[in-house]
């Protein structure tokens, strides 16, 4: 990991893993497509990488979890609601909890620094 700032910017953290976990996000039907049975990828319902306001943005999502399902009727993990984003979302099939699609998106929304919105300005969230 890196982290690089300048005097009057916030710090950037550069974790290598989450270029490429951000591909699987961002492109879902490309890097995750033996679980994908559908062309949606993840960023079709959670707009711009995830970081739209009111379109299902995935900031501080990972400490929500475990929660409780009120649809299957017990707490899950944040591994478990991607597979059923799979499962439901993209007409596909739950990818494996060691599977590296899941494992990477895992590490992409529970990032301190949701690397998404790294180059946005935090006080609109529009591209910096």
């Amino acid at each position: 990991m890196r982290i690089t700032c300048t005097r009057h910017q916030t710090p950037k953290i550069e974790e290598p893993r989450s270029k490429t976990a951000r591909l699987v996000f961002d492109e879902t039907s490309k890097y995750a497509s033996q679980y994908v049975g559908s062309r949606l990828a993840c960023t079709d319902c959670h707009l711009a990488s995830g970081t739209v306001a009111f379109a299902a943005p995935m900031l501080d999502m990972a400490g929500l979890f475990p929660m409780f399902d009120e649809r299957v009727g017990h707490t899950i993990s944040l591994q478990n609601r991607i597979q059923e984003c799979f499962s439901r979302s993209e007409a596909g099939r739950p990818p494996p909890l060691d599977s590296p699609q899941l494992q990477a998106l895992v590490a992409y929304i529970a990032l301190p620094m949701f690397p998404a919105v790294w180059d946005r300005n935090p006080s609109t969230m529009e591209p910096a």
